[in-house]
C-alpha cells in the first residue's frame, strides 16, 4: 500500500486517513472511480486522471467544494500553499520583467553592483 506521510509530515489525521484509504482501494484493485465518488473527489481528479480538461468554472466549483470540506488545520495548510503559489507567480513575473530589462539594456551588471553597494551601506548589520 502506498505511504501517505506520517505524524511528523504536517498532514492532518483526517487527510492521512483518507489518503491511506485511497491507497488501500488502489492496492486492492477496487474500482478507483467509485472510491473517488464516495469521498467526493471524483470531480477534482477526473480531469487529471483522464487528460480531460475541465472548464475553469467547473474547476473553480470543485475547488470551492473541497475547501468547504477541509478541517481548520487543513484549511490553514491549504491557505499557506496558495500563498506559496501566488508568491511563485509574482517571482516568475519579476524574473521575466528583469530579463526583459536586461535584454533591453535597462539593467546592467554595473547597476546591480551599485544597488547592492547602496543596500549594504544602508543596512550595515546585514553584512557578512
Amino acid at each position: 500500500m502506498p505511504s501517505f506521510g506520517n505524524a511528523g509530515s504536517g498532514l492532518s489525521a483526517s487527510f492521512t486517513k483518507q489518503a491511506s484509504s485511497f491507497g488501500a482501494a488502489i492496492s486492492a484493485n477496487a474500482p478507483v472511480s467509485a472510491h473517488l465518488m464516495r469521498h467526493g473527489l471524483h470531480g477534482m481528479l477526473i480531469g487529471m486522471s483522464t487528460g480531460v480538461k475541465l472548464p475553469p468554472q467547473q474547476i473553480r466549483a470543485n475547488l470551492h467544494q473541497q475547501i468547504d470540506k477541509l478541517s481548520d488545520a487543513d484549511l490553514e495548510m491549504a491557505g499557506k500553499q496558495l500563498e506559496v503559489f501566488e508568491l511563485k507567480q509574482r517571482l516568475d513575473e519579476l524574473c521575466e520583467d528583469y530579463a526583459t530589462d536586461w535584454r533591453a539594456g535597462r539593467a546592467t551588471q554595473e547597476m546591480v553592483n551599485e544597488a547592492i553597494q547602496e543596500y549594504r551601506a544602508s543596512h550595515p548589520s546585514r553584512q557578512p
